[in-house]
């Protein structure tokens, strides 16, 4: 029996119908259970007054029970990042490409946005798991990846540079290394996701300034790499993949890029493939100063203008590619 409740009554248990389009809501289907209090706040932020329920389907327990407030564990007290849609989602196969990138870029930017907000372990943790799953799915599903590199989000925030570079860096890698057994695309996602993780120790005054930066601010800006590399190791995240895109993608191929000045060779094939998505996103990406370039002008200013002292050529060539539709 179907019914309209107030989303005040909403419970743990309880079947609902959400008449919202799939890219209205962050679930994955129109109908499911409740299953957490999460849930609940989720509905709660879309906006309903009233949501319809099958009476016939829900499964509510003790309702006449008042809720036990359970002490929490420390691990409990530390916020942690809600990862359980995105992770279904990803081991979906049945959801169509379209409606599967497209809940993948919503899920991995809140995901993100939490991340910077709360820079935890265990946050971080949940990140890597994410990302593992993201690597997965752009090593087996070729439509769903080219649709996750062709969604642009015009909005330079921290939080959405990250996921862009994220997706294309492992695009681009999957693309470099192949079905090469000696690179751990799960752990190349993580420190593409993670390669601004410094920025949580940059003034977020300079991070968000609407207008170029001053000298001063620019060389502040400058210290993210090496403390990315500081909070990865004081958290127990610094892998070898992590360690090397974290303080490298800001280098260059000529030798002018920080913090070492590295050059040619001496920079890691991961930083250089991060260089390449960090680059082309900045550039397809609406600044206060100035409007996003379309991707086949950020491909050409790139190509006339960066390469070869800044980006690789061959990866370049290769990062053009994946803007081919898949057959």
């Amino acid at each position: 029996m179907l019914k309209k409740v107030p989303i005040s009554e909403l419970k743990v248990g309880m079947y609902v119908l959400l008449d919202l389009a799939w890219y209205e809501h962050p679930f994955l289907k129109n109908e499911f259970r409740i299953s957490s209090k999460s849930e609940i706040e989720k509905i709660k932020g879309l906006g309903l007054t009233e949501i319809t329920i099958d009476e016939k389907q829900s499964i509510i327990s003790d309702e006449a029970s008042p809720p036990v407030e359970e002490e929490a564990t420390e691990e409990e007290k530390t916020p942690t990042i809600d990862t359980s849609i995105l992770l279904e989602v990803l081991k979906d196969k049945a959801i169509e490409p379209e409606k599967k990138a497209s809940l993948i870029r919503l899920h991995s930017t809140q995901i993100m946005k939490k991340l910077f907000e709360e820079p935890t372990r265990s946050n971080i943790k949940e990140v890597k798991k994410v990302a593992a799953g993201i690597a997965d799915c752009i090593i087996k599903d070729d439509k769903t990846t080219f649709l996750l590199i062709s969604m642009t989000n015009f909005d330079f925030t921290t939080y959405n540079h990250s996921v862009n570079v994220g997706f294309l860096a492992l695009a681009l890698a999957k693309s470099v290394f192949a079905n090469s057994p000696h690179h751990d695309l799960q752990e190349l996602g993580a420190g593409f996701f993670l390669h601004d993780i410094g920025k949580i120790k940059i003034d977020n005054a300079i991070i968000q300034k609407p207008a170029p930066l001053t000298e001063e601010e620019t060389l502040k800006m400058r210290r993210h790499p090496q403390l990315g590399l500081k909070v990865l190791l004081e958290m127990g995240f610094a892998t070898n993949e992590a360690r090397l895109i974290v303080v490298q993608h800001h280098e260059k191929m000529d030798g002018t890029g920080y913090p070492k000045g590295l050059r040619g060779e001496d920079i890691h094939p991961y930083a250089r493939i991060c260089t390449v998505a960090d680059v082309f996103d900045a550039l397809t990406s609406r600044r206060p100063y100035r409007d996003p370039l379309p991707t086949f002008q950020a491909l050409k200013l790139m190509r006339d203008e960066m390469v070869p002292h800044h980006v690789e050529r061959k990866l370049f060539e290769q990062f053009v590619l994946l803007f081919k539709p898949p057959e």
